[in-house]
């Protein structure tokens, strides 16, 4: 039998690092499509980023897991403007501007 390779979306990725008094960068763009959301933690106490659309509602967790710093989740993003925060502390934003 001849196995045929699934053909795999190209995935861009976006990084978002929590500290103690924000999320940084404060704003990232990426293009539609496929989107790997990567949280680095070095605010010793976020356990997930959750990744919103402009109405507030939640679309996608991004948990640490495997690694105790760092967790990556993927979506499909059309364009429009995101908002990434930090489970625990809400206040602390950062915006995923997706375009087309």
């Amino acid at each position: 039998m001849i196995q045929q390779k699934q053909k795999r979306e190209p995935v861009e990725v976006v990084t978002f690092t929590v500290y103690d008094v924000a999320i940084f960068p404060h704003e990232v763009r990426a293009n539609q499509g496929l989107i790997a959301v990567e949280m680095e933690d070095f605010s010793g106490g976020s356990t997930e980023l959750v990744v919103a659309n402009e109405n507030g509602n939640s679309l996608i967790n991004v948990k640490k897991e495997e690694h105790p710093l760092r967790g990556r989740s993927e979506i499909k993003l059309v364009p429009g403007r995101y908002q990434v925060f930090d489970a625990k502390h809400p206040d602390k934003k950062a915006t995923l501007m997706i375009e087309p």
